[in-house]
């Protein structure tokens, strides 16, 4: 789930939306990363039989492992000069090593391209619901099966938080990806996709 147009709705909106698109004749396998993370939980709490599984990549319950201070700075920078942001945004996201490959500035590029055509206003939302929501006692109700994916360098959301939740988590595992940051599905698409074959078979 990546920059709905969310300026003049709320997560439950967005969750609802998503939710037409679900077949209702059988719950889904869903894989989810970041922000999306949470409209799934969200989506959980309001229909809870939707979901056959859940993989939840690079991500939290609660955004509280990313200083405020952070969250409260990319507001401004997004209002101040967007491309610019975004930019400074996706640098932040990939592990040292993904920084240092060839085609590194040709994907930003490209991820930058694909964001523009968004507002500011439509992340800026996105970035007060991660800074405000709590969705801790909802995966912890879950009784579905749950792969959580991490980036062993992930430079937003520490490795540590997610073997937390794995722990904390009935019937759930998890899977790190070496020298990988925030986004592996990405990076390390080859790795990624046996894992999560691995998962849903």
């Amino acid at each position: 789930v990546i920059c709905q147009n969310l300026e003049k709705n709320t997560l439950d909106d967005l969750a609802k939306t998503i939710y037409q698109n679900f077949s209702k004749n059988s719950p889904v396998h869903m894989v989810t990363s970041s922000f999306g993370f949470m409209v799934s939980l969200k989506i959980l709490e309001l229909y809870p039989e939707s979901f056959k599984s859940l993989t939840a990549v690079g991500t939290t319950t609660a955004f509280s492992c990313i200083p405020k201070a952070q969250i409260l700075q990319m507001k401004k920078d997004l209002k101040k000069n967007y491309k610019e942001a975004l930019n400074k945004f996706y640098t932040l996201i990939f592990s040292q090593s993904e920084r240092e490959e060839e085609n590194f500035n040709r994907t930003i590029t490209f991820m930058c391209q694909d964001l523009e055509k968004y507002n500011s206003e439509t992340l800026t939302s996105q970035l007060e619901i991660l800074s405000t929501q709590d969705f801790t006692d909802i995966l912890n109700k879950l009784n579905i099966p749950i792969l959580f994916i991490a980036g062993q360098k992930d430079p937003l959301i520490p490795l540590e938080v997610l073997k937390n939740m794995q722990q904390k988590t009935n019937n759930s595992r998890l899977e790190i990806i070496e020298k990988a940051g925030h986004i592996p599905f990405y990076t390390k698409p080859d790795i990624f996709n046996k894992a999560l074959d691995n998962f849903l078979k």
